[in-house]
């Protein structure tokens, strides 16, 4: 018996088939907010989300810590995992977002200490055209800085998606809810074309949020509940489920039984312990940890009090 070796570098095709996953372009652009947040340095970062009807195309800019040339190659690598606690942690959401919006996106990066611009261009037609572009020489160009600019700025061209006005609206509303946490604490301001998006505020009976804390096996979970003035037709009731700060699942039907009574629950909850899928669009609903926060969720004294 002996053993031998093959070559199982990924296919060039992979970012492009990356972006074939069913993104809708919210959840592609907040893919692309969740580095932004990742990035965020002390103090309140500005996140800008731009749709550009005229020329069709999406652009995503921050003013974070940047990246130098060996963070902006980590960026750019399939499957680059990164620290627990990360939005992006997973290394697949840059690159199937911006392949899902587009065909060519560009990445302008620069870090506050640094004198020098970092700029990379993805075209995906000239990147599975050209067999001399490969993984091990992706090219990335290197300009002088002249001003104190630091942050990302990420353009995508050759859109693959629908542009439209009502975009803007529906925009600013879910990334309220989605980065509610971040917006309420001042960490991070985002505007969809130079508006700002503003986190949602229920009206509750006799405004009252109620208080909930509960500890599992793999952590606390902390959150809310509270009951709508008015009840709901349209579904829009439910748990705001988060994970790190980052809007998981909205108007979650977590815990609440399926009845016009408990169309007035709503809440939000921090569920950091439990996994999510590598879109960050949904936990796991198989794992132990969502089946046990589930549990101690529909048993907990105050959620129950809500339901009834």
């Amino acid at each position: 018996m002996s053993n031998i070796t093959v070559d199982i570098t990924p296919d060039k095709s992979l970012i492009k088939k990356l972006g074939l996953v069913g993104y809708r372009t919210e959840q592609a652009v907040a893919e692309l907010i969740d580095n932004s947040i990742d990035a965020r340095l002390e103090g309140t970062e500005t996140i800008e989300v731009v749709l550009d009807f005229r020329h069709g195309q999406i652009g995503v800019f921050d003013d974070g810590c940047g990246m130098d040339s060996e963070e902006l190659g980590e960026a750019l690598t399939v499957a680059k995992e990164t620290k627990n606690g990360k939005l992006g942690q997973f290394g697949l959401g840059l690159k199937s977002a911006c392949s899902s919006l587009g065909k060519v996106f560009v990445m302008r990066t620069s870090t506050p200490e640094s004198d020098s611009v970092f700029t990379a261009r993805y075209d995906e037609d000239q990147w599975l055209g050209d067999a001399s572009k490969r993984w091990t020489n992706f090219e990335v160009e290197k300009t002088g800085k002249t001003d104190d600019w630091h942050g990302t700025q990420i353009t995508i061209s050759k859109i693959k998606v629908p542009l439209y006005p009502n975009q803007l609206l529906n925009f600013r509303r879910r990334f309220g809810i989605r980065y509610g946490p971040y917006i309420k604490r001042g960490q991070v301001h985002i505007l969809v074309n130079y508006r700002t998006c503003k986190p949602s505020s229920p009206k509750l009976v006799d405004g009252k949020e109620h208080p909930v804390s509960i500890e599992t096996a793999g952590g606390r979970m902390t959150g809310w509940v509270g009951l709508l003035a008015r009840r709901s037709i349209k579904g829009d009731y439910g748990i705001h489920l988060y994970r790190d700060g980052r809007l998981i699942s909205a108007f979650d039907k977590f815990g609440i039984r399926l009845h016009p009574s408990s169309a007035r629950v709503v809440g939000e909850l921090s569920l950091d312990h439990v996994p999510v899928n590598f879109h960050k669009t949904g936990f796991l609903t198989e794992s132990p940890e969502y089946r046990e926060a589930a549990s101690k969720f529909i048993a907990d004294p105050t959620v129950d009090i809500m339901r009834n």
